[in-house]
């Protein structure tokens, strides 16, 4: 993790991601420096639902019989019932996580758009089902230059989510911009940029691009993981799975990360885009199913296959 006294610059990780194994080593490299919570607190039953659970504790199968559920666990409603039949009154969970969304914009710009606010409200609806808190913050500049203003959001948070003009590889990637494009362009441009990664008085920082749909696509790829492993979580890294792009010919999965829609089930996953590059984003989540991208090895493999992260893996 970067660690920078004044801030003095915010540059992202090396290379970009074309390939799957390139992706599952980016995700674990970037939530390595962050650590499990130390602390937790007891709470009644229903209040430690949506908790994760701190201490390995003792259910009741639906035979009577004791097992055990482990540390890490997140829990819902329908353990209630097999922790109160253990004769379990209160709960071990950690501490809930609190994330601060700081929203760089440029100064020159007028009032937050239509699609800011869709996508402010979709990062922040991602945070909700992971079961985090969420402060937000808007600053006028770049995150190289708003050190003040970043150590502001920093005290009243556990790591910070920026959504920054100047994120990926010195430039903005709105639609059209340079390194947004189909299957058609080089390599050199089209990799995945990783989000960079910096500290802000001692709390991590992820800093994504400000083209809302790459950086609603770079939360669910690089920023959920880090928040499970934040909340002490067993499982941090959601599956990453296969799918066919049903969008080829008019609208196909480009090289970015892509909000999709699908249909189907198993190995027969089809996904397409949720909307045009140009068109509005999604008002809720529920709108979307998942974030899609064609991988390298998976076009020169399989022609037609993208690789896919469904929502409901990562954001639960």
């Amino acid at each position: 993790m970067l660690v920078a006294e004044d801030l003095p610059e915010c540059r992202a990780m090396p290379g970009r991601v074309h390939t799957v194994q390139q992706m599952r080593h980016a995700q674990l490299k970037l939530i390595a420096p962050a650590a499990p919570p130390a602390t937790h607190q007891e709470l009644p039953l229903t209040a430690a639902i949506g908790h994760v659970l701190a201490r390995r504790t003792l259910v009741a199968d639906t035979n009577g019989r004791s097992h055990a559920l482990e540390a890490g666990t997140r829990l819902d409603w329908y353990h209630l019932p097999r922790l109160a039949a253990q004769g379990q009154a209160t709960l071990p969970v950690f501490l809930p996580l609190h994330v601060g969304l700081v929203v760089m914009r440029s100064r020159a710009a007028g009032p937050c758009g239509d699609e800011e606010r869709a996508g402010l409200a979709l990062v922040m609806e991602a945070l909700g089902q992971l079961g985090a808190s969420s402060v937000v913050a808007v600053a006028s500049g770049e995150a190289r230059s708003e050190a003040p203003a970043l150590r502001r959001a920093a005290r009243h948070c556990d790591l910070l989510v920026v959504i920054d003009t100047g994120a990926a590889d010195g430039h903005s990637l709105r639609a059209g911009g340079p390194g947004r494009g189909g299957r058609g362009d080089a390599r050199a441009a089209t990799g995945l940029p990783m989000p960079a990664m910096l500290a802000v008085d001692g709390r991590p920082c992820v800093v994504l691009p400000y083209d809302w749909r790459e950086a609603l696509g770079a939360f669910v790829a690089f920023v959920a993981p880090l928040v499970r492993r934040m909340q002490g979580r067993t499982e941090e890294i959601a599956p990453l799975r296969t799918a066919l792009d049903a969008g080829l010919g008019a609208q196909p999965v480009g090289r970015l990360l892509t909000c999709v829609s699908a249909s189907g089930h198993g190995d027969a996953v089809r996904v397409r885009p949720v909307s045009p590059a140009a068109g509005p984003l999604p008002r809720r989540l529920d709108g979307i199913a998942g974030i899609a991208w064609a991988a390298d090895e998976l076009q020169s493999e399989m022609g037609r296959a993208v690789a896919y992260l469904p929502l409901i893996e990562s954001l639960h």
